[in-house]
């Protein structure tokens, strides 16, 4: 993935609700940091800055990005398993992260001609949160 529109968030849990994420400065560590300065990234810089557990990966599509995020929400079983109608959407991608939820799955994928006049941002304009934790093709439900 070639693009400079990767970056971390510093993540942390909130009693009862979604945990906090932050965009963050990958040369100085500050948190929060506009958007701007954080998703600035080759995906190989903000990999090689993840710490494991309080920071995760992001991606901030912008106008020209290569790439766009898809957040599907709902789309998993309490197996952890999709729904069929999430694996007839998803087709051959097999590689995405489990939401915090654990019901909803978020990716990264080619933008394609057109998607900037289909394209929304997130509502808290922080970009894309990407988790670690990702759905093995075995979990699928045929």
């Amino acid at each position: 993935m070639n693009d400079n529109n990767f970056g971390l968030f510093k993540i942390t849990p909130q009693k009862g609700r979604k945990p906090k994420k932050e965009p963050m400065d990958l040369e100085t560590g500050a948190c929060p940091v506009a958007p701007e300065k954080a998703f600035r990234h080759p995906l190989e810089v903000a990999k090689a800055n993840l710490n494991g557990g309080s920071v995760a990966l992001g991606y901030l599509p912008r106008p020209g990005s290569k790439y766009v995020g898809i957040d599907i929400d709902n789309c998993l079983d309490n197996e952890g398993c999709l729904h069929q109608w999430a694996s007839e959407l998803l087709g051959d991608v097999d590689c995405f992260g489990v939401t915090p939820s654990g019901i909803g799955v978020r990716l990264v994928m080619p933008r394609a001609e057109g998607d900037e006049e289909q394209s929304s941002a997130e509502a808290n304009n922080v970009g894309f949160l990407q988790t670690a934790t990702a759905l093995s093709p075995s979990r699928r439900r045929l």
